[in-house]
Parts: structure tokens; sequence; C-alpha cells
């Protein structure tokens, strides 16, 4: 008999079913290019089961064929996907719900083109330090500005994390976005800091104190400029010292009476606080002397009168008529014996042009 071709249009709708062919009937050598299209498949009718593994391969499906309203939820999974199958060109935004399309491992940075993942794509608090191999986020993966600390949960960002030279300040970190508050004790130690890369300009006033340093540290400088606490009137009466202010007080003007100093941490502070027991504080009255030589008689602190050990044993001696003008220096020194107790030490070096 010789071989004829049966048109569409000489059978009927339905007339031929999966129920009247026979397994393998129908093959790919006896369907002919276009024939079959989407309009002429009922929805259902080719399911996993019917597609033999590696029957359809990417030359076999036209570029834009295959949507998400074609794909049922979880039908592709990484199983289902060769190495290289899924580029960036092929996803469309939110086309991949991680949590129940994505085994672990099957999409890595190789397979992503560039920029196909950015911020309009993840949602915060999507992706979290559990979900970063290590190393896997460095700073050539990092646009600028691209993270933040509003972006940046609390203790997500640990020394382990940084690698040596990964943030350079000078670009990467936005003035005042990292502050005391946000580095764990210790994090910074000596051993991560340059030679000369933190200058006085660096630090903000009082942000390096007494508390801040650890007891016993050792400090190589090629000098201290330390600031005089000047007073432009004469000292009379009951003069009070602000030990915090400066360890130099000087006054301009020529005393004018016997004197008591006064000595406190400062207009907010007692010295009782400043100091701690075992520690002491060391400062320099200096006071002109005119006509008459007036002298420090009596020394507090924190208004309590204390008992006064005098250089060489010698109290100063009043003089009605010094020789010649001069500087009374007068070098104090108060040491913390008990919580409510002090040692004061004192003693007083005229400094004049000689006799």
């Amino acid at each position: 008999m010789a071989t004829q071709r049966i048109g569409t249009n000489r059978i009927a709708n339905t007339a031929v079913s999966g129920l009247k062919l026979a397994a393998d009937s129908v093959r790919g050598n006896n369907i002919v290019l276009g024939t079959i299209t989407g309009n002429l498949i009922a929805d259902g009718a080719i399911t996993s089961n019917h597609i033999a593994n590696g029957t359809v391969i990417a030359v076999d499906i036209a570029d834009g064929s295959v949507t998400g309203p074609k794909l049922d939820l979880n039908s592709v999974s990484g199983n289902n996907l060769g190495l290289g199958s899924v580029s960036g060109n092929n996803i469309s935004i939110n086309s991949i719900n991680a949590s129940n399309t994505i085994v672990l491992g099957t999409i890595t940075g190789n397979l992503l083109a560039s920029n196909i993942i950015n911020s309009n794509n993840i949602v915060d608090g999507s992706i979290l330090g559990n979900d970063l191999g290590l190393n896997s986020v460095s700073g050539n993966n990092l646009g600028v500005s691209s993270v933040s600390g509003n972006n940046l949960g609390l203790s997500s960002v640990s020394g382990n994390n940084i690698s040596i030279n990964s943030i350079n300040a000078s670009n990467s970190v936005v003035t005042g976005s990292i502050t005391g508050n946000l580095l764990a004790s210790n994090i910074i130690n000596s051993n991560n800091i340059v030679d000369g890369s933190i200058l006085g300009n660096d630090l903000g006033l009082t942000s390096v104190s007494s508390n801040n340093i650890i007891s016993n540290v050792s400090i190589n400088t090629t000098r201290i400029v330390e600031t005089v606490n000047t007073s432009t009137v004469a000292a009379t009466g009951t003069i009070t010292i602000n030990v915090l202010d400066s360890a130099i007080h000087y006054y301009q003007g020529n005393v004018v009476s016997n004197l008591t100093v006064d000595l406190r941490g400062n207009s907010t502070s007692a010295l009782g606080t400043v100091l701690g027991v075992g520690q002491s504080s060391a400062i320099a009255v200096l006071i002109p002397v005119g006509g008459t030589q007036y002298v420090i008689q009596a020394i507090n602190i924190d208004g309590v009168a204390q008992t006064i050990k005098w250089g060489a044993n010698t109290r100063p001696a009043y003089n009605v008529s010094p020789p010649n003008s001069f500087i009374d220096s007068y070098s104090i020194i108060a040491i913390k014996e008990t919580p409510s107790t002090y040692i004061v030490l004192a003693a007083n070096t005229a400094f004049g042009v000689g006799a």
C-alpha cells in the first residue's frame, strides 16, 4: 500500500487520544516540525512522567517559551538543572523563590551574571550571616557604600570576618559610622593598627582617657606638650585648683594675701572620685611676688583641710620686704591613701633673676 498522509482536516477533534495510541507509537521522527503547538495540547497532558530524562535539552526550547506562569511551584529544582543551564539572562526578577525552589549549593557565583543580584532583588533580612560562607563576601564584591550600619545586624561583622586591608577608612567608612558602642571589647589592639595610622586630629575631644588606657602601658614619645591654666587676676584668699584642667596653674598678678589652695577634680567632679586608692595627682601653682612675699598656708582637698608635709621639713616664710620680685613655685602632690584620707606633700621654690 502506498504511504499516504492523513491531514488534520480529516481527523475530528478528540478522535485520536492517548488511549488509542500504543506506547512509543508517536515519536519525534513521525511529527513534522511545528505541527504540535501549545494550543493543541490540553492542560496537564504532558507531565514529568511522559518525558524521559534528557529528552528535552536547551536547544529544544526557544528563548522565552518557558515562563513563570507555565511552571508549577517547585517544578524546577536544582536536581533538574544541568551545570550552567540557568544563567542570569534566563532568570527574571522574582522568578526564583529561594525558600522552596533552590537546593543548597545549586546556584554559585560562577552561574550568576554580573549585577544579576542587586538590592532590588533581595528582601530585607533575607540574607543572614549563616547564609554566607567564610570569605564569600570581600571588598571586590561590594559596591561603594553598599554596606552601611543599617544593613548590618548586631555583631554581624567581627574581626574574623574582615581581612587585612578589606576596609579602607578613607573611602569605605563614613564619618561617625563606627563608634565605640559598635566595637567589641579588645577588638582593636596594637596588632591591628599600623604605626602612624592614628593621629591627634583623628581623635575626638576626650576620646582617649585614662580609663581607656591599660595600666603599665609603655609610651614612647619625642615630646609632651602640656597646657598651662593661666589666670589674669592676682591670687588672694582661697584659690580653687581644678586638677582635671591642667597640671600647671599660673596666676599673672602679684599675690595680695596669704593663700589657701583647694584641690578638686573640676566644677562637677570631686578629686575623691577622680583618684582611686593608691593613685596620686601632682600639680604646680605659680604665684608672682611683688612688694610682700605672701605664701600658701593651707591646702584643702574637696573643701577638707589636710595636713601638709613640707619639703626639707620647712614651711615657706612670710617676708614683708623680699629682695626683688620673683615667682614662687609650689609643687603639690596629693596621694589617696585610703578612701577618705590623703598624704599631701608640698615644696616651695623661688625663681628670680638673682641677687
